[in-house]
């Protein structure tokens, strides 16, 4: 949606909330991380991602994607997914969207190598603002998680989540590399963890709440052709070792 003039006052007043929405987000995870974090759990990530986005009408579209996941200690590849999501617009930017997750995880657990395998369900809205060469994405989406694994070994657990998206891009003019900011907030809604009878577990904690704070650039090749490079810093909310990844991604889209 464009915003060229404005004239629509309730469409301006919502882009002004979600900014200082976004903004607030930011302000918060940056001083819990100053304060709170204690002695991290630091790890390096790489995200390769091939993107398909396929326009069947002017308001719907079927979104594809494949990424492999390694991390640094990893010998093979840390996770596979595959995304496929239905988006459908509403009404001017507005669009709802829903969609399935395949991932299959290669896990090291007590000297044993093992594939987990996940089905991920989610839906959700997202709204679009244009302004001049500026750009905001605001998007929250519910999912659950289903192990698929049938594993009576080790602990099987199944989640819901809320996630809360912002971004700002800047479209830069005569420059093929266009700035983007990010920022990701995770709340779990629930968490089950199964504890087999017959096996000590060492941990039966419930995942804890995290964000992602990013900045990346994307290139456009050609026409429907796109690169994109991002860094994202990934943090659990915990005030005692919390997980901290840094992750490099590389994705390449075509849209037909």
């Amino acid at each position: 949606m464009k915003l060229d003039n404005y004239e629509n006052k309730p469409i301006v007043i919502g882009m002004k909330i979600t900014i200082v929405t976004f903004l607030f987000i930011c302000f918060t995870v940056y001083v819990h991380a100053q304060i709170n974090d204690k002695m991290p759990l630091v790890d390096v990530e790489s995200r390769t991602n091939a993107k398909i986005k396929y326009k069947v009408t002017d308001k719907f579209d079927i979104n594809s994607q494949a990424q492999i996941r390694f991390n640094r200690i990893s010998q093979y590849y840390e996770q596979y997914n595959f995304d496929l999501d239905f988006v459908y617009k509403l009404v001017y930017s507005l669009k709802f969207f829903v969609g399935a997750k395949y991932t299959s995880i290669h896990v090291n657990e007590y000297g044993d190598n093992f594939v987990e395998k996940h089905i991920r369900t989610n839906y959700g809205i997202l709204y679009k603002f244009d302004i001049e060469r500026y750009t905001l994405v605001a998007k929250i989406r519910y999912h659950d998680y289903f192990n698929m694994s049938h594993r009576q070994k080790y602990n099987k657990r199944e989640q819901s989540c809320i996630r809360t998206y912002f971004e700002l891009s800047y479209n830069i003019r005569n420059w093929k590399l266009d700035p983007i900011i990010f920022a990701e907030y995770f709340y779990r809604t629930s968490a089950e963890l199964k504890r087999p009878k017959d096996k000590f577990v060492m941990d039966t904690r419930p995942p804890s709440n995290k964000y992602r704070l990013g900045v990346g650039t994307e290139y456009k090749l050609y026409k429907n052709n796109s690169l994109s490079l991002q860094y994202i810093y990934d943090c659990e909310i915990k005030t005692w070792n919390p997980s901290l990844t840094h992750i490099i991604e590389i994705s390449y889209k075509y849209i037909f």
